[in-house]
């Protein structure tokens, strides 16, 4: 868990095979005021059916500032957000990432976010073959004060 009012650097990381049966195995972002992700690999991470885990590689909580560059999110699974999980007026920016393989027993394949500020996907981000029992194969958002705005990404199989 990760709660800070400093700049946090994540740059050139690599999390394969983690594994949690809540919260989630990988990053978990409680108030943190501003991060930055950047050329990181998330992989495999190790969910068993019927967990609680919700994004399986990153979850962003509460009042947190989340920038995500030039990073892959591969074979994620998740009761809600294979890769991303987002939820209280927080702030996510994805520049020139790619999400694949990546799924959720309930919502949001790649991406689930709920009670949120803003979501921003550019850059040439792609999402391929993501997947969600009921809503959102690539990405379910829900009340946003601020929006979702996507531009210049590209969605195959999803």
């Amino acid at each position: 868990m990760i709660s800070s009012e400093f700049v946090l650097f994540f740059d050139g990381c690599r999390f394969y095979d983690n594994d949690a049966i809540s919260s989630t195995p990988n990053i978990y972002l409680n108030r943190a005021l501003k991060v930055e992700i950047n050329s990181c690999v998330f992989i495999n991470s190790v969910v068993s059916s019927g967990t609680s885990v919700a994004g399986n590689f990153i979850q962003v909580i509460a009042e947190s500032n989340v920038t995500v560059s030039n990073s892959s999110f591969i074979n994620g699974y998740a009761f809600m957000g294979g890769a991303i999980y987002m939820l209280g007026n927080s702030w996510l920016t994805v520049i020139n990432s790619s999400f694949s393989y990546n799924s959720a027993s309930n919502s949001g394949g790649a991406i689930y976010a709920n009670c949120f500020s803003s979501i921003n996907i550019t850059g040439g981000t792609t999402f391929k073959s993501n997947s969600a029992v009921l809503r959102g194969d690539a990405i379910y958002a829900q009340i946003a004060s601020d929006g979702v705005s996507i531009d210049m990404a590209s969605f195959t199989h999803s």
